[in-house]
Order: structure tokens, then C-alpha cells, then sequence
């Protein structure tokens, strides 16, 4: 897969993929003294570099990593599908009898548990999890799903 492209498996086609930008704020000081960042400074379109009387800050947007974005007409299609399953209360999932409606879930674990390792770092990145908390998060998520169908 090409990096600035995602397939999806819904049919949806290529997906592009948009950069996420993080600030990176690089401090030197002119003297012995630690500079110290203002926290009302924010991270600037471009690379800038602010000097005060003994310090200088270069502030530079980074790219942290991509994520998909949806054109309108995919999000459109998506939507419409969404509608035609559940077809006013008669579709396929509404209409599903109850043990087959865990079956599925018990599926959705199942390819959930695949990408675990996966899952947990998005944990990381996206939230700031350590990875034992995202670690804890995952299973405990599994267990709830697990623990809610048994008591059904």
C-alpha cells in the first residue's frame, strides 16, 4: 500500500491519507540560564525562530503520522449503507434472532483480539496511554463484551 493511500475493505476504494502535525520546539539559550517555553506560544504554519534577550526558541511542525480521510461522496456511500442495513427496523441485523446476533459480536471479539497489539499502540499515540494501561484498557474492554453476553 502506497504511503499516502489506505485500502479499505468496505469497498469504499482508496482512502487518502492526510498528515498529522505535531509541534516540535527546539529551546537554546545564549548563556548558562535554561530557556523556558511560553506556554501561549503556538506552533506556526512554518518553521519559525523566536529570540528573546538570552534565549531562542525554533518552533517546527513534525509530521506525527497520517490518518484516512474519507472524500464526501465515500462518507455519503458509508452513511447509505448504514441506512439499507438497518431498512427501517427490517434489516439484516434488526432481524437477526439473538444467537445470532452474539455470534457475531463473539466474531467482532475474536478479530478484535487479532489486532491487539495494534489497538493498544493507536492507545498510545492517540491518548497518551502508557502500554500497560493500554494494555489494561484492551482486556478489560474484551472482558466487559464477554461478561455482558454471558449474562444474556
Amino acid at each position: 500500500v502506497p504511503r499516502d493511500k489506505a485500502e479499505l475493505d468496505h469497498g469504499l476504494g482508496q482512502v487518502e491519507l492526510s498528515e498529522v502535525y505535531g509541534c516540535c520546539a527546539k529551546v537554546t539559550s545564549n548563556d548558562s540560564t535554561p530557556a523556558q517555553k511560553n506556554e501561549d506560544e503556538e506552533c506556526p504554519d512554518k518553521t519559525t525562530t523566536t529570540t528573546s534577550s538570552n534565549n531562542s526558541l525554533v518552533f517546527s511542525p513534525t509530521v506525527i503520522g497520517t490518518m484516512p480521510q474519507f472524500t464526501q461522496n465515500q462518507s455519503l456511500r458509508t452513511l447509505q449503507s448504514a441506512v439499507e442495513a438497518w431498512k427501517g427496523g427490517s434489516g439484516t441485523w434488526p432481524q437477526m434472532s439473538l444467537s445470532q446476533r452474539i455470534s457475531a459480536i463473539e466474531s467482532f471479539i475474536a478479530n478484535l483480539q487479532q489486532k491487539r497489539r495494534e489497538i493498544i499502540k493507536v492507545l498510545m499515540w492517540e491518548i497518551g496511554k502508557n502500554y500497560k494501561d493500554a494494555e489494561a484498557e484492551f482486556d478489560r474492554t474484551i472482558q466487559f463484551i464477554q461478561k455482558t453476553i454471558s449474562y444474556i
